[in-house]
């Protein structure tokens, strides 16, 4: 697994593609979870080769957990209990496609930086992807950080 990591708008998809030319020869099948192509639920039913925006498979798995229970009326616990199941849902769903596809390419955008949110759900949002980023960085056999359409290996 390749994982690309830059702020937003800097040509992280254009990376993977060009990333994605030199290991399997083409562009391959370049998916979108903003473009409504995907979702953490249709993971496993599509085959591609690149996934951009992975961040945003948290927040869809994030605002499903908290529309489905009142998110206003959570304490302490319930908020760590629902972060630590959206992280692992989320944590599942690219495991399966990094097994089933260990050369996928994987973006996500760097949302760590910047002032702290004051909602409790754009804080949320923002600590799972970050953790789910280091997550993958750690498992990735290359790691690349795109900044102004430069790619940079880190990893």
């Amino acid at each position: 697994m390749i994982f690309v990591v830059g702020g937003a708008f800097q040509g992280k998809g254009k990376a993977a593609a060009s990333l994605a030319a030199e290991t399997i020869g083409t562009s391959g099948e370049i998916l979108r979870a903003d473009a409504g192509e995907i979702g953490l639920a249709q993971l496993e039913a599509r085959a591609f080769d690149v996934l951009e925006h992975v961040h945003l498979l948290v927040r869809e798995e994030l605002c499903r957990r908290m529309e489905q229970d009142d998110s206003s009326a959570w304490d302490t616990d319930q908020k760590a209990a629902a972060e630590a199941a959206v992280f692992q849902a989320v944590r599942d769903g690219l495991d399966g496609v990094i097994r089933r596809n260990p050369g996928v390419i994987l973006t996500m955008d760097e949302l760590g930086c910047g002032v702290v949110p004051m909602t409790y759900g754009d804080r949320a949002y923002r600590e799972i992807a970050g953790r789910i980023g280091c997550a993958l960085a750690a498992e990735a056999e290359e790691v690349y950080r795109v900044t102004c359409g430069i790619a940079k290996k880190i990893k």
